[in-house]
């Protein structure tokens, strides 16, 4: 029986710890080293780097976090981590801002229903200061001044019910300014329907424009195969058209949909009617954003999908034709795929987690590493048999391949006490070889990880999501860990929607 104290885990398709040991400073007591001995390096190479080390836990009562963000909101060449929580049951929320140092709140602003959505910033007051904004269930989507943690706006629809309606908001992405006013403007997705059943008919998703600086709707429009959406929606930057092209998804756990794109301007008219499909799903939807790298290096960004019916497809960016295909058999799959280089050559790679089973029941959860060449595969492995929420790609060692860290979470192993638990692995790429990274960290969580050099000190910091698995609590955390390694001259697939929040691959060419 479920203890009713804990909290509900989210909607599996609305998105997608501490260890109780002393923290350690840059630098001392693990035994591994490269050309950075600050950060602690001593030798030994992938397979001896140490588990990361604890610095700070912020704790949050009946709370689940969800895909933390580093950045500078005050310009001062230290970042803050931004991450957004609540729950679901009963509903509450909040995003807050870190000291990514000391791990101490610097401000928090809350809302009356949970929010998932990772925040993106944008200085809409002018006073230099990125202003934050974050989006969640039942209408939520909200801005706050980057300085105070005051709410600028809070999202109100207008227009009348039943005609129209809104549901969830997904993560927005920052466009040019379409309203005027000199400031850029926010798209966004929203769609789901708390509170259906599995299998009855869902509410159509939209695409909406929302001017950034009042939060008022400056465009609205219903998705083309007028089904639901869970897919935050991306830009395609160079494909050369004439008005911005849009990637945005359909369909859920049990319903039909596809990758579409379609013009900003086509948006802008509140008309997707004239959106392409890309990819369609058999009986199941396009839930996870798409990731872009240039495979075929023709100089454009090709599209790197993964669909719920267990496929991930690369299309050419200049062509939309395929690229390579690659999948399993009775798996499903929610996560955006993470891009780095794997392999040693000099085009991006691919990792992509599926898992076995059918909404909601899944056994397992199947990881691989697929040459972006031709999708064939560099490593293949299991653990856990739950995965929600992206991973990152960063190069530990100066070796110029990338490794893979990632969150496997058990949540239906009746042996495990309690019901569910967080174990963070990595995948040494060029032995192609994966293993458990520390202890595990706690229950189940369904954010995705950070990595990034917090504090300007040239070592890798990790800002990992997760729950309390003390008895009597059920505490959200998010942990800020040390890892003992050089920060690169810049980190592949760095969180949520890669290093720069744009779905795109850093590529050193």
């Amino acid at each position: 029986m479920k203890d009713p104290k804990r909290p509900k885990y989210p909607t599996l398709a609305t998105i997608a710890a501490a260890m109780g040991i002393a923290a350690i400073g840059c630098g001392e007591g693990t035994p591994y080293a490269t050309s950075a001995p600050k950060c602690g390096n001593k030798g030994g190479g992938i397979a001896a780097l140490p588990a990361p080390a604890p610095v700070w836990t912020h704790a949050q009562p009946d709370a689940i976090y969800f895909a933390p963000r580093g950045a500078d909101l005050d310009g001062d060449g230290r970042l803050e981590i931004i991450v957004t929580g609540g729950n679901e049951m009963p509903a509450t929320g909040e995003v807050v801002a870190l000291d990514g140092a000391t791990g101490a709140v610097r401000w928090r602003a809350t809302a009356d229903t949970q929010l998932y959505s990772s925040p993106v910033f944008l200085d809409v007051t002018g006073d230099g200061v990125q202003d934050v904004f974050v989006g969640g269930r039942l209408e939520a989507f909200m801005a706050v001044d980057g300085a105070s943690g005051d709410v600028l706006w809070r999202f109100e629809d207008t227009r009348p019910l039943p005609e129209y309606y809104f549901y969830n908001f997904y993560t927005p992405f920052v466009i040019a300014d379409q309203t005027g006013d000199g400031v850029p403007d926010l798209l966004v997705a929203n769609g789901g329907g708390d509170g259906i059943r599995p299998g009855e008919a869902r509410p159509p998703g939209h695409l909406a424009v929302l001017n950034a600086v009042d939060g008022t709707l400056f465009a609205v429009g219903v998705m083309p195969d007028h089904q639901e959406t869970y897919m935050s929606p991306i830009l395609l930057p160079d494909d050369g058209a004439a008005s911005p092209t849009i990637l945005f998804g359909t369909g859920g756990e049990t319903w039909t949909g596809a990758l579409w794109e379609i013009s900003l301007s086509s948006v802008l008219a509140g008309d997707l009617s004239d959106a392409r499909a890309l990819v369609t799903g058999t009986g199941k939807g396009v839930i996870a954003p798409p990731a872009l790298a240039d495979l075929d290096r023709d100089g454009r960004l090709d599209i790197i999908v993964v669909t719920f019916d267990g496929r991930l497809i690369a299309l050419s960016g200049a062509t939309r034709e395929l690229i390579w295909q690659y999948g399993l058999e009775d798996t499903e799959s929610y996560t955006t795929p993470v891009l780095g280089f794997f392999d040693g050559d000099d085009v991006p790679d691919v990792f992509a987690v599926f898992l076995h089973g059918v909404f909601p029941d899944y056994t397992s959860a199947e990881r691989v590493l697929l040459s972006g060449r031709d999708g064939s595969v560099l490593w293949q492995g299991t653990a856990g048999d739950f995965a929600m929420a992206g991973d990152v790609a960063v190069d530990l060692n100066g070796d110029g391949t990338d490794e893979v860290i990632f969150n496997a979470n058990t949540i239906n192993d009746p042996a495990l006490a309690p019901a569910a638990q967080q174990q963070l692995f990595l995948v040494d790429s060029a032995a192609g070889e994966a293993r458990p990274w520390g202890a595990p960290l706690g229950a189940a969580a369904a954010g995705s990880p950070w990595v990034g050099d917090l504090d300007a000190d040239g070592c890798l910091d990790l800002v990992v999501p997760g729950h309390s698995a003390d008895e009597g609590s059920n505490d959200g955390l998010v942990t800020r860990f040390r890892v003992a390694a050089p920060a690169p001259a810049s980190v592949r697939w760095g969180g949520y929607f890669g290093t720069r929040f744009d779905s795109i691959v850093l590529d050193p060419r």
